[in-house]
């Protein structure tokens, strides 16, 4: 019996027992008459009782109640540890071998069945083996009763289950190990059945979702998505993984990540499914929170990028709101702006920007946004932004003053952060959600707060344009009024100059003695050279902004610096000094530069020289160095005897209206401008000029500037001095102002060259496929096709020598910017409007000697009265005519009465419906034609000598350029139309006084 699992131990103690009770019943049943007569079958019985017994390996106890007397098995008095043979004297001797702890069980359980209050006897409890030691027995046992339901005899089994019960326990531990290892385990633990139902949750399952295990409360979808899976683990013996979300009994969703497994018994029989999960649904948020900070940062830097790089402020602003809205998630994103109230200086505040998305309403437009005083229910909000704090929350949680506002506009939640520029509180972005409710954390509000930063920065750069370019505007519209002052200016000077310069020449040709033409040659270049000084200290500020134009022409050095030696001359003998002039031998006879601009450098060092030497002398040498390319770099030399400069101030000598010398020195007459050009002058023409001294002793000035050798050779200039008409020249004129063509074909008809005129550069073009052209004079701003189209189509369309043909701009505007872009459309040179005669006949003939080749500056004059002009008959201005001066128109038309009443006619034929469309294209607002016609009728005024009308059309031009201002430009118009009335009046007495 000892052998075998405890399942077959047991079979067999029940078969054994089954045998044991038919066999009592048997015996019971006999009579004791025949116990006798059955002996031997009794004996054969009983032999077949014990034999079961014995195999059963099972105790057999026989308890007869009425005698109280004990039959026990060998096998009872094996298991107890009791030889063959051993009786137990009493039943008391059999309880006390069970364990005190057992005892009171066991006997209540046998008083129990004895008395019949339970049906069977199937006890275990430990008893004491003789070894001392306590075993786990199992006590099984069946009674004869008699009528009344007594016991009279007892017989039963024992059986050893210490085998049993130490499995049991040994079972309960592992058991108890492994509950306590799943509920320790750090990951939650559930197994469900086949049919899905929860049978088991550990406790760290239940302490993360924070219910208890029989709080699992998942809906029908979730059941369903879970029952998938589930499906999938009960047909595989693969674990399966995957990520579901379950709302539990309290309301919150949690996402979990799974393992999931069939689980089966020994036999391989399906239990159910075992799942293992952790609750990640905290790290779910945190990583959807991270991710939205990253696409929120990543919105903010696209913002302030936009905000950087878009030099159209608003757009740019918008722009940025646009991805910071996207990238919030959020429905609405604006900018309010503070301001103070003009009358009473309360706070307020005005909505600027919005972006909004797709199904949310604007609110930009919403009157009630505009102007709304703080103190009206949003006193908090000053406060709170003022001090660079955020707002933030659920609009039902505001304020009610501030609820309504917000609940007007749909919000559920909002967020609002300020804008600060130079810590002053500026306005606020704020960002609206109207679908869903949200709050905010600290650390997005920092990165929402870092993007009004960007747009405070974006506000400031574009406050600060926007003052630059007011400043500009001034300074622009100061530097035009000091230039209309300076133009005035040097016309008031001019005059009497060009008066002295126009006598001297007069005497010059009456034949005068040598001591009065050498007397006279010192008035003409003296005169010539204050004429330049002049315009310079009127023009100083165009010298220091870079805008002087240089000559490029021949000249003869060693005549050039005899001129500055004759100009010197009296004041060197009135104070008794020598001066002396060496050009070196190897410097060339003619150089290609600015003669002008050289006397006028070299003839300032010298003056200063004599102005400052009281005694000895002052030397002007000049030397060369040869370079590449035919340039040569001229070096000149001024050394003096004078009272010297003193160390520390040689670096002052150049400034600006300042005097440098001794203490001792006597003042003496200038205005300190005179180094000063001599510098900017040297330098703009890429020379330098530097002095040394010894004070007491003496001074040196050195100037060194590069030049050209002469491009023709002095034959050549001779050959070119010595043209004195234009005769063989075919000339195309392309010029849409009828005035400016009965001008230019008369002075080209004067020098007797062949010109054709069209209106346009359409026109030319057609010319120039009928016909060769020496040279084109082409205006600019022409309809159909303007000067620099029909350039551009010249130079691309035709062939060789046609598309090579010289082409002169003619051109009212003398901006360096305009000049370069002549050059650029490939023009040739150009002539600025109103021109002299003189200059368009020297310009015309340089571009034809020179193959187009043409100095970008005005040509001094090589010819006088030889090419036909009669400027010196030009009328003076009659007393009572200060509106108009014919002298221009004179000069212009070669004095030619008939021509210049037409062209007087013309102009008050014309004028008047020129105003009228001036005035329509104002009032339509079409800048851009009207800034067209104001130019082409400016030069009109130059014909007749209407400065004032003149200034009004350039005044026009410009502000139709600006396109910003229809009042200012109606205001000019009435006043050109009302100086027109006056031109008007004067013209027409000129021409009923025939003073034309």
């Amino acid at each position: 019996m000892n052998g075998g699992t405890p399942d077959e131990r047991d079979r067999e103690l029940q078969s054994a027992l089954e045998e044991n009770r038919r066999l009592r019943e048997r015996v019971a049943a006999l009579e004791p008459s025949r116990k006798a007569d059955d002996d031997e079958d009794y004996q054969w019985h009983r032999q077949r009782f014990e034999l079961a017994v014995k195999a059963s390996r099972d105790g057999i106890w026989d308890w007869n109640v009425r005698e109280n007397k004990f039959d026990l098995s060998d096998q009872y008095l094996a298991i107890l540890g009791y030889e063959k043979g051993f009786m137990f004297e009493r039943p008391e001797d059999f309880f006390a071998l069970v364990h005190p702890d057992d005892a009171e069980y066991v006997e209540r359980n046998v008083r129990e069945y004895v008395t019949g209050e339970r049906a069977e006897y199937d006890v275990q409890f430990r008893m004491r083996h003789r070894r001392g030691i306590y075993i786990w027995v199992r006590a099984r046992a069946a009674a004869l009763r008699d009528e009344e339901g007594k016991p009279y005899r007892i017989v039963g089994s024992l059986t050893d289950i210490t085998d049993l019960m130490n499995y049991i326990e040994e079972a309960d531990r592992r058991k108890h190990i492994l509950n306590t290892i799943i509920d320790s385990a750090p990951i939650g633990i559930w197994m469900t059945s086949p049919d899905g139902e929860v049978e088991m949750v550990n406790e760290q399952f239940a302490n993360d979702v924070g219910l208890g295990t029989a709080s699992v409360s998942i809906t029908e979808n979730e059941r369903a998505e879970c029952a998938l899976t589930d499906r999938r683990a009960l047909e595989s013996d693969e674990p399966i993984y995957t990520e579901e979300e379950i709302t539990f009994s309290d309301g919150v969703r949690h996402t979990l990540q799974t393992i999931k497994r069939r689980a089966t018994n020994a036999a391989g029989e399906t239990l159910g499914v075992v799942g293992i999960g952790i609750d990640v649904t905290e790290r779910k948020k945190v990583e959807r929170s991270l991710a939205f900070k990253r696409a929120l940062l990543a919105g903010v830097s696209e913002a302030t990028n936009e905000l950087l790089t878009n030099a159209d402020f608003r757009a740019s602003v918008n722009n940025a709101l646009s991805r910071l809205g996207k990238a919030a998630n959020v429905d609405r994103v604006y900018i309010f702006r503070n301001h103070d109230e003009p009358e009473t200086g309360r706070p307020l505040l005005s909505q600027d920007f919005e972006w909004t998305s797709e199904d949310v309403e604007p609110q930009i437009d919403n009157p009630e946004l505009q102007n709304m005083p703080y103190e009206e229910g949003f006193e908090r909000w000053r406060e709170i932004l003022s001090r660079g704090e955020a707002i933030d929350g659920l609009v039902e949680d505001f304020p009610e003053g501030e609820r309504d506002v917000l609940e007007a506009q749909d919000i559920l939640s909002i967020v609002v952060v300020p804008i600060m520029i130079l810590e002053e509180f500026w306005g606020f972005v704020g960002f609206d959600d109207c679908s869903h409710r949200r709050r905010w954390i600290e650390s997005e509000k920092a990165i929402l707060k870092a993007a009004a930063g960007s747009i405070g920065g974006a506000i400031a750069r574009d406050r600060q344009r926007r003052e630059l370019e007011l400043a500009k505007n001034a300074a622009e519209s100061s530097t035009r009024a000091k230039e209309q002052f300076l133009a005035h200016m040097s016309h008031e000077i001019r005059t009497p100059m060009n008066a002295v310069m126009g006598v001297a020449n007069i005497l010059l040709n009456l034949a005068p003695t040598e001591e009065q033409r050498r007397f006279l040659n010192v008035i003409r270049d003296s005169s010539e050279n204050l004429l330049v000084i002049i315009n310079d200290v009127l023009d100083f500020s165009k010298i220091e902004a870079g805008k002087i134009e240089f000559a490029e022409e021949d000249f003869d050095v060693r005549e050039a610096m005899e001129r500055v030696a004759g100009t010197l001359r009296y004041a060197i003998e009135e104070k008794g000094l020598t001066f002396d002039v060496e050009v070196a031998e190897d410097v060339p006879n003619a150089l290609n530069g600015d003669p002008v601009r050289l006397n006028q450098i070299v003839l300032n060092l010298c003056s200063n020289a004599v102005k400052f030497t009281e005694r000895g002398g002052v030397r002007l040498r000049v030397e060369t160095d040869a370079l590449e390319n035919g340039r040569v770099v001229a070096t000149f030399r001024v050394e003096d005897t004078g009272v010297g400069i003193p160390p520390n101030k040689l670096d002052e000598v150049f400034e600006s209206f300042r005097q440098v010398g001794s203490k001792s020195a006597k003042k003496v007459a200038g205005t300190g401008l005179g180094l000063a050009i001599v510098k900017r002058l040297t330098e703009a023409q890429g020379g330098s000029v530097v002095a040394e001294s010894v004070l007491g002793e003496g001074s040196t000035f050195v100037v060194e500037l590069p030049f050209a050798r002469a491009r023709g050779g002095e034959e050549e200039g001779e050959e070119r001095a010595k043209r004195e008409d234009l005769k063989g020249v075919r000339v195309l004129v392309v010029e849409d102002n009828d005035m400016n063509r009965m001008v230019v074909e008369n002075m080209l008809k004067m020098w007797r060259a062949d010109c054709d005129l069209v209106e346009h550069g359409g026109e030319a073009l057609d010319a120039l496929r009928a016909r060769d052209y020496d040279i084109i004079l082409m205006d600019l701003s022409m309809p159909v096709m303007d000067g620099y189209e029909a350039t551009d189509a010249i130079r691309k369309t035709f062939d060789a020598p046609k598309k090579d043909v010289p082409i002169l701009a003619l051109t009212a505007s003398a901006l360096i910017s305009s000049k370069s872009k002549i050059l650029d459309a490939g023009m040739n040179g150009h002539v600025p409007k109103p021109f002299k005669p003189n200059d368009l006949f020297n310009k015309i003939v340089e571009a034809i000697e020179r193959g187009g080749d043409v100095a970008d500056a005005e040509l001094v004059a090589t010819v006088d009265s030889a090419k036909g002009t009669k400027s010196e008959k030009a009328p003076a201005i009659p007393a009572g005519y200060e509106r108009t001066d014919l002298s221009y128109l004179a000069e212009t038309s070669g004095d030619e009465q008939t021509l210049m009443r037409e062209i007087v006619e013309r102009f008050l034929e014309q004028t008047p419906a020129q105003y009228e469309a001036l005035e329509r294209e104002i009032r339509d607002e079409n800048f851009t034609n009207a800034r067209a016609l104001a130019h082409k009728i400016k030069p009109t005024a130059d014909y007749v000598g209407a400065t004032r009308l003149r200034e009004l059309y350039e005044t026009m031009e410009r502000l139709a350029e600006e396109g910003d201002s229809v009042t200012a430009l109606e205001e000019r118009l009435r006043e050109a139309v009302s100086e027109y009335k006056e031109v008007e009046r004067e013209l027409r007495m000129r021409l009923a006084e025939k003073r034309l």
